[in-house]
């Protein structure tokens, strides 16, 4: 179920322990020291609850960094629009340029546009092929766009790396 969270065990113990203490505070009159322990407990249950939601969201934030690299990869050849990645990711544009920042250092455009950057710097060492041809098998929209984009992450124009 999404956004439900399993209790850690240790949460789980102290609940139990709290419950046991509610069950016995029926039968018996309430004492103070009784009713500090139990503050105590309850208090110790929402920090531990909150460590774990903590945890929860860290991971959360990783998985979803995962998912639109994952997604980026293996569409990097195509038009993507950064809407349509958040979407596959499970969040919205405006959290994933702030996690993906936060995770990667540099935004989902940017990881998106090295990602083209390497391949098209890959097929310009390797084959014969036109510029057009691998601006447009790369995933860029044009060749002048391609050679913009290349000169600025690698300094060199596509003919000068070829």
């Amino acid at each position: 179920v999404p956004g439900m969270h399993i209790m850690s065990p240790a949460l789980r113990h102290m609940a139990r322990t709290l419950h046991q203490m509610l069950v016995q505070q029926r039968a018996a009159p309430r004492t103070a020291d009784a009713i500090a322990s139990m503050r105590l407990l309850v208090a110790s249950i929402i920090l531990e609850a909150a460590r774990h939601t903590r945890g929860s969201q860290q991971r959360g934030t990783a998985s979803a960094v995962a998912l639109a690299k994952e997604y980026m990869e293996n569409h990097f050849t195509q038009p993507l629009q950064i809407n349509e990645v958040a979407q596959k990711a499970g969040c919205s544009r405006a959290h994933l340029f702030l996690i993906f920042k936060r995770e990667t250092g540099m935004s989902p455009n940017d990881w998106l546009q090295r990602r083209r950057v390497k391949r098209a710097a890959e097929l310009l060492r390797t084959t014969k092929r036109k510029l057009e041809d691998i601006a447009t098998t790369t995933g860029f929209s044009s060749a002048q766009y391609c050679c913009q984009v290349f000169r600025k992450y690698t300094g060199k124009t596509p003919g000068g790396h070829r």
